[in-house]
């Protein structure tokens, strides 16, 4: 079903945002990069210097960046 794809995908950005994102920016719930595009996410990862050099980043995959960019949605997951 829907939900459970979207949910899952929530679920996989949670986790790629810990591993990857959450050492800067803090935790999903509380980061002030909630409501962030794939596109803007990717502009950063390529743009900003303390991302681009950290080569885990760069090998994240369109869709391991959308995942992350809806696990930072700013509706409450129910």
């Amino acid at each position: 079903s829907l939900s459970a794809a979207s949910s899952g995908a929530n679920s996989l950005g949670k986790t790629l945002y810990t591993q990857h994102c959450a050492g800067c920016h803090g935790s999903a719930e509380s980061s002030t990069k909630k409501g962030s595009t794939p596109q803007q996410i990717q502009n950063a990862i390529r743009s900003i210097a303390a991302m681009n050099t950290k080569q885990n980043l760069l090998t994240l995959s369109t869709t391991q960046v959308s995942a992350i960019a809806a696990a930072l949605t700013r509706t409450p997951v129910v």
